[in-house]
């Protein structure tokens, strides 16, 4: 021990040491691996290690979890909930949002619950559903437009699910339409694994050929040819150039039976959809529905769907797409980009100026 002893702790510490034999060897921080942790922490940290927890710190960690305060955030100047955009209740944006997601052409006057999920995917705001409920129970177009639906009496015989997107699918026309830019009919295709959907305008004078080049050109070309296809006994589904014609791509022919179009109830399901879409915006300027159809095929791909538990779009492709919001006018610098969503904005204003007159 040649160091001198100065302090009143080294001279305590050495008489509990004299009565040993040791020698004391300096060794570096980085070669003193052994060192135990709590030896490099200050003291007052050393209650972390010998603290037992009381119930009611566990209880309020439980507490706090659950806490719906928790699960905001704001990015960009905007209050985000659990990644979706926050509206406080009594706001008048609640209006707005509902009026974009259930009465404009994309939202296409869907049911209570298509209309909600649409809106909860990016909105929230206290009592979201009852808002949603409400609105679309009120809404004067829906009541004069849609119809009570009673489910069908006795078992149902349904048809086997597909185990692959696009190759059982079944087929359909609605008919009777009138004239639109040359436009009397609709052809109809439905993926009855994922319920996605096609609407195809067709003219007067229909033939296996043109149906068949349509066919070609609109749903093999993205999908490639079906295994199978369900439809009616229309005079071009059972013509000899569409059956030879069917028969070259490998697909099978499957017919429903007469006065029974059961058989095919998804795609009557959708046509039925389909006219009613058409039946709300365009009942005022029918000779214009076919501008419409492209929209109505994109709200029903991006509309949520009992079956499936999901969007057709999102059953297919594994996500919904961006829609278009509502435009302002001026906001771009493009005239004919202009010109389409100021004719879009003003078919959503004789809308609002149709309910209001139907309210009075």
């Amino acid at each position: 021990m040649t160091q001198v002893i100065q302090t009143p702790d080294q001279q305590y510490y050495l008489t509990k040491l004299l009565g040993y034999e040791f020698d004391i060897v300096y060794r570096p921080g980085n070669t003193n691996v052994a060192v135990g942790s709590l030896s490099r922490l200050p003291a007052e940290h050393f209650h972390i290690y010998t603290q037992v927890e009381s119930a009611v710190i566990a209880e309020l960690r439980n507490a706090n979890s659950s806490d719906p305060k928790l699960h905001f955030d704001i990015q960009n100047g905007l209050l985000l909930y659990r990644s979706r955009f926050y509206i406080p209740q009594d706001s008048p944006l609640v209006t707005k949002v509902l009026y974009e997601f259930h009465s404009t052409p994309q939202g296409g006057h869907a049911g209570i619950l298509k209309t909600y999920k649409r809106v909860a995917e990016q909105f929230y705001w206290t009592g979201v559903k009852q808002s949603v409920e409400k609105y679309v129970r009120t809404c004067i177009q829906c009541q004069q437009t849609k119809y009570v639906t009673t489910k069908t009496q006795g078992l149902l015989q349904p048809l086997p699910i597909p185990t692959t997107p696009w190759t059982e699918i079944s087929m359909d026309f609605v008919v009777g339409l009138p004239s639109s830019k040359g436009f009397t009919a609709i052809f109809v295709v439905v993926d009855r694994l994922t319920k996605t959907a096609h609407f195809m305008p067709l003219k007067t004078g229909l033939t296996g050929k043109i149906v068949a080049a349509i066919f070609l050109d609109n749903i093999v070309r993205l999908h490639g040819f079906p295994l199978g296809i369900v439809s009616d006994r229309d005079p071009i589904f059972l013509s000899t150039f569409w059956r030879q014609l069917m028969h070259a791509g490998g697909t099978d022919l499957h017919y429903s039976m007469a006065y029974h179009p059961q058989s095919d109830g998804q795609t009557e399901v959708i046509n039925r959809c389909l006219e009613q879409y058409l039946w709300v915006f365009a009942s005022d300027h029918p000779q214009q529905w076919q501008v419409y159809l492209p929209w109505a095929e994109l709200n029903y791909n991006t509309t949520y769907h009992t079956a499936i538990g999901m969007t057709p779009h999102a059953a297919l492709y594994g996500s919904n797409p961006r829609l278009l919001p509502s435009y302002t006018v001026g906001t771009t610098l493009v005239d004919e980009v202009d010109s389409i969503l100021i004719d879009r904005h003003n078919i959503q204003s004789t809308l609002k100026a149709n309910l209001t007159r139907a309210q009075l």
